[in-house]
């Protein structure tokens, strides 16, 4: 995949021990928005459960960000799970477009985020998703940082 710019980090909340992984990807609209989890991890051994959805992370500024949100279970003895947000931005608000490749197309270069973080047996998707709780206090970091297209101000 082309890749102008990157960024990987893992996070681990020091309170409640959750960790969480992010890719920050920069580069050509067109490689960019055609790697999803869904071509990715079925070919790193996890099995999708049930179909992505959509999902909104409040901004502190009243406007939402929207993320495609997967769980996957992982073919091993335990069965792990793992919790998976992605989305694409041209600088502003994140999308969770349907057709990432014609929505941005003619963009000069777009943004994607994903995150992934492990859950607990039993983990309660409303109350125990640490990617969202991590969002909401990453975005308004990250977006001090990233550009937005000249003239689309």
């Amino acid at each position: 995949m082309e890749c102008t710019g990157y960024f990987v980090r893992n996070y681990q909340n020091q309170a409640t021990g959750d960790l969480v992984s992010v890719t920050l990807l920069l580069g050509p609209p067109g490689p960019i928005s055609v790697h999803t989890p869904e071509i990715c991890f079925p070919s790193k051994n996890y099995q999708v459960l049930g179909k992505r959805e959509q999902v909104a992370i409040s901004g502190a500024d009243g406007e939402d960000d929207q993320f495609w949100a997967l769980s996957y279970k992982a073919n091993n003895l335990r069965g792990d799970t793992l919790r998976v947000y992605y989305a694409w931005s041209t600088g502003g608000r994140w999308s969770a477009s349907g057709d990432p490749r014609f929505k941005f197309a003619g963009q000069p270069y777009l943004y994607k985020i994903q995150l992934s973080s492990p859950l607990p047996p039993g983990a309660d998707l409303e109350s125990d998703d640490p990617c969202r709780k991590f969002l909401q206090d990453f975005l308004p970091a990250a977006r001090k940082y990233m550009l937005e297209p000249p003239g689309k101000k």
